[in-house]
């Protein structure tokens, strides 16, 4: 299986301009949550399929910079390879 570490994927995940508009106080503190835990996670490795899944969520505009963003980082978080 191949193999992907998170910190090649983390730069397409960080906050801009955009991913905090409109947002409640909630919805900021949870996306920086998660992506803090990505950050403290970034040499683990995730699936190549997972990893192409993601880049699909970021590149559809259908949604806002928010939702993507926050959806490929539970796609990510949820699919982390754990030492065994």
């Amino acid at each position: 299986m191949m193999m992907v570490k998170i910190s090649s994927i983390l730069p397409k995940l960080k906050a801009n301009s955009l991913t905090y508009y409109n947002l409640d106080k909630k919805s900021v503190s949870d996306f920086k949550k998660s992506y803090s835990y990505l950050k403290k996670n970034k040499d683990k490795e995730v699936l190549v399929l997972w990893a192409k899944d993601v880049i699909k969520i970021l590149e559809d505009k259908t949604c806002s910079d928010y939702v993507r963003k926050f959806k490929a980082i539970n796609i990510i978080s949820t699919s982390i390879k754990l030492k065994k």
